[in-house]
C-alpha cells in the first residue's frame, strides 16, 4: 500500500514538473517572438556630387609703374653738334628719370622727327613718348651750324601720349648761360670747329629736363642736381 501510494506520488511530481517544463518553454519562445522587431525601412541615400574647389592662384601684380620712352629729335648733320651730344643728353635724362619708382624708362635707339615721335605714341596703348630737342634762342636759323652758340643751348622737350598722341605735357630748360660758366671747354681742331661742351652743364641741362618730366607725372623724388 505504503509502495503504490508512493509511486503515484512520484508520478504526480514528474508530471507536474513536466507541465512546468512545458509551460516554461512555451513563455520563452512567445517572449522570443515579442521581442522581434520589424525591420526598419531605409530611405534610399541621394548623392549629390559636389565638384571640387579648385584653387585659384593669386593674380601676380600689376606694374602700376608708368610706362614712357626717351627719344631725342633726328640729328641734322649741318647743325654743327656732334651726335654723340645728343645721345648723351638723351641717356642722362633717362637715367635721372629711372630714380623714381613709380616711372618705367626705356630709350629709343635712334633720333625721330616730330611726325615719327608722333606716330609712335599713336601705336603704344600705354608707352609715353618724351620727345627730346636740343635748341638755341640765338637769332639765327637753327639750321646753320652759325645758329649754335655754346651758351645759348636748352632742351625742349615734349610728352606724347599713347593711343591719341595728345601732348600731356611740354616746356624748356633754362639755356646754359643761365647756369652760367658758358659751358664751353674749347674747340676741337677740326675744320667744321666742333665744340666741346661742359658735361657739367649738359648734365645739368638734362637734369632740369628730367625733373619737369617727372612734374607732369606727379611724380616726388629726391634733389639729384649736381653741386654747385
Amino acid at each position: 500500500m505504503h509502495s503504490k501510494n508512493s509511486t503515484r506520488a512520484r508520478a504526480c511530481v514528474e508530471y507536474a514538473a513536466l507541465i512546468v517544463a512545458v509551460l516554461l518553454l512555451f513563455g520563452a519562445a512567445v517572449k522570443a517572438q515579442s521581442g522581434r522587431r520589424a525591420p526598419k525601412r531605409t530611405s534610399p541615400v541621394v548623392t549629390v556630387s559636389v565638384p571640387k574647389a579648385v584653387e585659384k592662384k593669386p593674380e601676380p601684380e600689376k606694374d602700376s609703374r608708368i610706362p614712357l620712352v626717351v627719344t631725342m629729335e633726328d640729328h641734322n648733320p649741318f647743325s654743327g653738334l656732334p651726335m654723340f651730344l645728343a645721345e648723351s643728353i638723351r641717356d642722362t635724362v633717362a637715367d635721372s628719370l629711372r630714380r623714381s619708382a613709380t616711372l618705367e624708362v626705356d630709350v629709343g635707339t635712334r633720333g625721330l622727327t616730330r611726325g615719327d615721335a608722333i606716330k609712335r605714341a599713336k601705336s603704344e596703348q600705354q608707352l609715353y613718348v618724351v620727345w627730346l630737342q636740343i635748341d638755341t634762342d640765338s637769332d639765327n636759323n637753327r639750321t646753320s651750324s652759325a645758329a649754335w652758340t655754346p651758351d645759348s643751348l636748352f632742351l625742349r622737350y615734349t610728352i606724347f601720349s599713347p593711343v591719341t598722341a595728345r601732348i600731356k605735357a611740354s616746356g624748356r630748360t633754362l639755356p646754359i648761360r643761365s647756369i652760367g660758366g658758358g659751358g664751353v671747354l674749347g674747340r676741337l681742331p677740326t675744320s667744321r670747329g666742333s665744340t666741346v661742351y661742359s658735361d657739367y652743364y649738359l648734365k645739368q641741362l638734362s637734369l632740369e629736363a628730367a625733373e619737369r618730366i617727372r612734374d607732369a607725372f606727379t611724380v616726388e623724388v629726391p634733389d639729384v642736381r649736381l653741386p654747385g
